[in-house]
């Protein structure tokens, strides 16, 4: 079943019986589907999108919830049972690419700003084998709570949770879950810098010496 409210320069390959739905206008992608009881919603965004997406295999899911602004986002799903959602009035403003492989998920919360350059993947996509020829390289799920700031150039690895509130610096690696909830991290590997923040996308005035 594919449901499309508004296509433009776009291309659907989809093989296999499979959930197409998006709603709103999308400006340009692609979607390509190979396999079966695979589903791709998108519901309602701010304005329009601007995505691709590849599913290889059988029951995966992508939802977008609500609200959500889609620029140039690039979704990549292999194997089977992986599953990606993308909750309410989440803004992904620039180039963003999220791998999602091996039966694992990618989870983002509420209300989350991506820059641009921003990089998801939840396997290394290869086999790293111990002396005896077993694999020990799992994939692993990534989750990113509520209200995170991704900056420019931001990396996601495998098996990470990045807590609610946080921001993430330019450039900065997340080899490693952000268990506290108001921080600023920067670095590769990324490390907390600053503690008790928080941050808005509305640019206030920058208050003087005296507060006001």
């Amino acid at each position: 079943m594919c449901i499309c409210r508004i296509f433009r320069y776009n291309k659907f390959k989809i093989k296999g019986k499979n959930t197409v739905k998006i709603e709103g206008i999308q400006k340009r992608g692609n979607v390509c589907i190979k396999g079966n009881n695979n589903s791709l919603i998108i519901k309602n965004p701010q304005c329009n999108m601007d995505f691709t997406c590849l599913i290889l295999g059988n029951n995966n899911k992508i939802l977008v919830e609500d609200g959500c602004i889609l620029k140039n986002l690039y979704i990549c799903i292999e194997e089977d049972n992986n599953e990606i959602i993308i909750n309410k009035d989440t803004m992904i403003c620039g180039k963003t690419e999220m791998y999602c492989l091996e039966g694992s998920k990618i989870l983002i919360g509420q209300s989350c700003m991506f820059s641009t350059n921003v990089y998801f993947t939840t396997s290394d996509r290869h086999s790293i084998l111990d002396i005896d020829g077993k694999r020990i390289n799992k994939p692993g799920d990534i989750i990113v709570k509520d209200h995170v700031w991704l900056g420019y150039g931001s990396t996601l690895l495998k098996g990470v949770m990045v807590e609610e509130n946080n921001i993430v610096g330019a450039h900065s690696v997340i080899t490693k879950s952000i268990m506290k909830k108001g921080c600023a991290v920067e670095g590769n590997p990324a490390k907390i810098v600053k503690e008790n923040i928080n941050w808005d996308k509305t640019r206030f005035p920058i208050s003087n010496a005296n507060g006001q």
